[in-house]
């Protein structure tokens, strides 16, 4: 199998949107269902600690740089309100302009809830986008999980991410043990959000929405869990805060929040979630395929045992266009609390050309208290000639604020011999008229391995003058155009 790679050359000012762009965890996934999200089924669980934020009065708000780290921008908190967001691109949201959205359909929205209104700061600032934001609000009051050893908290939301491919749109739940050591607000993994527990370094940052890209959304609302008895199980002391980082996006909600022992049985899809089994096969998701350039699929989610017992006999199905017999069964597996790993649907071959749809579920010989996550789906579509890695959507914009002579790039495989005839791309407005653009193919494995800019060329197209008709605003229909 050989991997090739198209590049796109620029002189002057372009922007290109030719591909889904690569996820942090692994490149080119599309996935529908979300893991982390799901509504919230009701089962016997004994409540610890809960909060609706009907009264802010114990609630902290904190903008980074009034606390003396000043590489972020000043003026932009949380707030407890009972309005929706009031930016001028509120209109996801239900809004109308500058007129308030309507609450989120929260369990109790009416005593209110938590927003940060990252569209409305912009447009008060002239959207300049210079800056970074950095905020968060921290319950005053910590919560005692003495006799509590295994602890699960959830808490409704509902956010709108603007642009991620600068990868510095985060939300975050984080915990503090004493109120004052915290996770370092100027790190973003959730590996850089430790603090010190006695001897102990341990983890105490939640990233919320790991997955998500641009003009991802939340339903209205979503419900997010995390098992915290890693670090606040048998604690006396556990502080809560939630901390938005970003640059001029839409707006985050949040509320309802709720900590409850955790129940005995119960899996979740983790994030990943794979049709090629990517980490495994190396082989890119594309969401069209050409029907040459198919190979047998290993169908792959990775699960994780959030239950305090061991989950037996856990097993993958996935369904083919809503048939499990088109479809499939993994092998069982135990997987005991805390644990992830990675059940398999191997070999699956598309019959021909079509559109398929994998719906995949998981369950174990237990009865799981917390079902809602633990289903996804994707898709894919086979076709004679066509092969893409997008779909179809306007994602993957590059470079984000336009340069100067650069290249864009984006893998493919090549399962099988075939001939290619052309390239199409998404010239994004902001582009120049004029600027001249040529198309490279290489050979990933020479081009990646050899070091130099030209390594592994196969071929190159004709250079192109850019042309007005050529760009695409990223509304409506897409113009490719075609080296």
């Amino acid at each position: 199998m050989k991997h090739l790679y198209t590049l796109v050359f620029a002189m002057l000012i372009v922007s290109f949107a030719f591909a889904q762009a690569p996820v942090r965890e692994f490149a080119g996934r599309s996935v529908i269902s979300r893991a982390m999200d799901g509504t919230h089924v009701d089962y016997t669980r004994e409540i610890i600690y809960q909060n609706t934020f009907g009264d802010c009065s114990n609630i902290t708000f904190t903008n980074a740089y009034d606390v003396g780290y000043t590489d972020y921008i000043d003026g932009i908190n949380f707030e407890c309100t009972t309005e929706g967001p009031s930016g001028p691109y509120n209109g996801w949201a239900g809004g109308t302009a500058n007129s308030p959205a309507p609450s989120p359909n929260f369990t109790t929205a009416d005593d209110g809830y938590v927003m940060v209104d990252s569209d409305l700061f912009g447009a008060e600032e002239n959207y300049a986008a210079s800056w970074v934001e950095n905020c968060w609000f921290e319950i005053d009051d910590p919560v005692d999980f003495t006799d509590h050893p295994f602890v699960t908290v959830e808490f409704e939301n509902r956010y709108r991410c603007w642009d991620n491919t600068t990868d510095i749109e985060r939300c975050y739940l984080e915990i503090s043990l004493d109120g004052l050591n915290w996770p370092d607000p100027e790190t973003l993994e959730v590996e850089e959000g430790l603090v010190v527990v006695g001897e102990d370094t341990v983890a105490a940052r939640y990233e919320i929405f790991p997955t998500f890209e641009r003009a991802d959304e939340t339903d209205n609302p979503t419900t997010i869990r995390f098992d915290i008895g890693d670090i606040a199980g048998d604690e006396a002391t556990v502080y809560f805060r939630w901390r938005w980082v970003g640059q001029w996006g839409y707006a985050w909600m949040v509320d309802d929040f709720v900590a409850f022992d955790t129940p005995a049985n119960d899996l979740r899809i983790a994030d990943y979630v794979s049709y090629t089994d990517y980490l495994t096969t190396g082989l890119w998701e594309a969401s069209v395929w050409p029907e040459s350039q198919l190979a047998p699929l290993d169908l792959a989610v990775a699960v994780t045992g959030l239950g305090t017992a061991v989950q037996p006999n856990s097993m993958l199905t996935v369904a083919v266009n809503g048939s499990e017999s088109d479809g499939g069964m993994s092998a069982g597996m135990d997987i005991a609390y805390g644990d992830t790993d990675t059940l398999r649907v191997t070999g699956w071959e598309a019959p021909g050309q079509g559109t398929y749809t994998f719906d995949y579920t998981v369950a174990s010989d237990s009865t799981d208290e917390y079902p809602a996550d633990n289903a996804a789906q994707q898709a894919i579509e086979v076709v004679e000639n066509q092969y893409g890695r997008d779909n179809g959507t306007f994602v993957g914009q590059t470079p984000a604020d336009g340069t100067v002579d650069f290249i864009a790039g984006v893998p493919y495989d090549a399962v099988n011999d075939m001939t290619i005839y052309g390239i199409d791309v998404a010239i994004m407005d902001g582009s120049d008229v004029g600027a001249e653009v040529v198309c490279h193919l290489f050979d990933w494995i020479e081009w990646n391995n050899g070091g130099g800019q030209y390594d592994g060329l196969l071929t190159t197209s004709e250079e192109v003058s850019l042309e007005a008709n050529f760009l695409n605003s990223g509304d409506g229909d897409v113009s490719w155009y075609t080296f």
